[in-house]
């Protein structure tokens, strides 16, 4: 997930962070977080090439609040689910004009705060029409977020999943014809990863969700590395 967080108060911006990050890691769920500290900043780096999967924006912050940020956002027709966070309990009622998510009260609850994250997982899931496989141990109905890579053998390819490891008979080729080509990339000849897993980079290989690696050839370290950079700076949702 890539979630943006704007808060004018780096103490609050960094604890929302590593509860985030805590929460990412004991759900398996790779999250990449942006900080801004006010909306001048947001909007310095919002547009079509930067998309966020959620937006954790404080209301009471010095010169254009929260509430209007999220007005504006959908006047662009900008769907981001919304999560509120607010010391103020009267700005409540503002944020059904807005569609929020939920409002969370500073301090922030730590246990409020994973149930909007996981509310907000389940509702981008839920966009996302099931992937199906046909592998040697019979159908598996996934999603394609949940492939971490997908390597490909003689007659054969193994998808690696947050389910699993699953054999099927198809080739890379036509496996990669049937994915969201913008979340996926190729390590090496025979190996192709999904970005959203990805968590470090060598010139060996590449460290994926779950502790699983792909080797990554020289050949294709430099446009594998351009290829996620671009990703993450502004890639798909």
């Amino acid at each position: 997930m890539k979630i943006a967080i704007c808060e004018d108060q780096r103490e609050e911006a960094g604890w929302l962070k590593k509860q985030i990050e805590n929460w990412g890691l004991r759900k398996n769920i790779p999250a990449l977080i942006t900080l801004y500290e006010n909306a001048k900043q947001f909007w310095f780096d919002y547009g079509p090439e930067k998309s966020f999967d959620a937006l954790i924006l404080d209301i009471e912050m010095p010169g254009e609040n929260g509430i209007s940020l999220a007005r504006q956002l959908r006047q662009k027709q900008d769907d981001v689910p919304i999560i509120f966070v607010t010391g103020a309990i009267e700005y409540m009622s503002e944020g059904y004009d807005v569609q929020a998510v939920h409002y969370l009260l500073k301090p922030v609850d730590k246990n409020k705060l994973e149930e909007c994250l996981q509310r907000v997982y389940e509702r981008l899931e839920a966009k996302e029409p099931p992937f199906v496989i046909n592998t040697s141990q019979g159908i598996i109905k996934l999603t394609q977020k949940e492939i971490i890579k997908i390597e490909s053998f003689s007659r054969y390819c193994i998808y690696t999943t947050l389910k699993g490891e699953y054999q099927v008979n198809i080739s890379l080729k036509d496996a990669m014809k049937d994915l969201q080509k913008e979340h996926f990339a190729y390590t090496h000849r025979g190996i192709l990863v999904n970005l959203r897993h990805v968590e470090t980079i060598t010139r060996e290989q590449v460290t994926l969700t779950g502790g699983y690696t792909a080797l990554i050839s020289r050949r294709q370290y430099a446009d594998f590395n351009k290829t996620f950079i671009t990703y993450y700076n502004g890639g798909a949702e």
